[in-house]
């Protein structure tokens, strides 16, 4: 969830929520399609005003953008078997980053660069959560491998073997 220019905006099981200037009796749902799932996992806000939303399903995975009431679908053929994406951030070069199946993936308007645990040290693992902090570091939460943080160069690891955390499962930040 978030606010933009005081609407409310969430991604939810049916749609893009918008409550405009906090009305709440003018709530909105804004549907991608009627064909495709409409199960819409997480948002996020560039500088150019459009409105990004991670998707999927068993049968697709969808990354979707929306400005000034149209969508449009990303196409995310080429980052092999995915089934939805759980987290996506902006960082201050307007490059959207999300996690997904396929592991971490930048995409900047005309391509994705993809990394995960053939060509990084991230492990072959569920990836749970994404955030940027205020330097541009990256920090992705993984199912039984702890936190990683990504500086654009260097993965580190953060488990329970070797920091504080408790236990490898990361959920939110």
């Amino acid at each position: 969830m978030m606010i933009v220019n005081s609407d409310i905006w969430a991604a939810a099981n049916g749609g893009l929520i918008r409550i405009p200037k906090f009305e709440y009796s003018n709530i909105q749902t804004l549907k991608y399609s009627d064909t495709v799932s409409n199960f819409f996992w997480t948002l996020a806000y560039d500088s150019t005003g459009t409105i990004w939303v991670g998707s999927g399903d068993v049968t697709k995975t969808l990354l979707l953008s929306y400005k000034n009431g149209e969508w449009k679908e990303i196409d995310c053929k080429s980052l092999g078997e995915q089934s939805y994406i759980p987290a996506i951030v902006v960082d201050s070069k307007n490059r959207k980053w999300f996690i997904s199946d396929a592991g971490l993936t930048m995409y900047n308007d005309t391509t994705f660069v993809t990394y995960n645990h053939t060509n990084s040290t991230l492990p072959f693992t569920s990836f749970t959560h994404l955030e940027l902090d205020a330097k541009g570091n990256l920090w992705i939460g993984t199912v039984g491998y702890g936190l990683y943080k990504f500086d654009g160069t260097t993965f580190t690891n953060f488990s329970h073997t070797n920091s504080a955390l408790p236990l490898g499962v990361i959920f939110s930040a």
